[in-house]
């Protein structure tokens, strides 16, 4: 079974708090449908280098597979550097990143 964390860039507002709850839920959701194994999660007021950070520390724990986003916008400035840091990954870690919403 494909193993997953789910990545999240939050507000810490109650609105954005409330925003990536939904999106957890709907990731999570997505994993399920797809057979696929969400065994951590990633939560983040940064972007792609806090994320890049947490993975590095989950790596060292557990092997996985995949990094579940929302949207490549909701990590990464412009999609040069969703590439980047999808290429790092991938090169890096072996691990693909999937997401729901389209758009850099």
């Amino acid at each position: 079974m494909e193993k997953a964390v789910i990545a999240l860039k939050v507000k810490s507002d109650k609105s954005g708090i409330r925003t990536a709850v939904y999106q957890a839920c709907q990731l999570a959701m997505q994993a399920w449908k797809s057979n696929i194994e969400v065994i951590d999660c990633i939560v983040t007021f940064g972007g792609s280098k806090d994320i890049l950070r947490e993975v590095k520390v989950i790596d060292a724990k557990a092997r996985f597979d995949t990094l579940l986003i929302y949207s490549p916008s909701q990590i990464c400035k412009d999609k040069i550097e969703f590439l980047e840091f999808e290429n790092f990954m991938t090169e890096c870690f072996k691990v693909q990143i999937k997401f729901l919403r389209s758009g850099t």
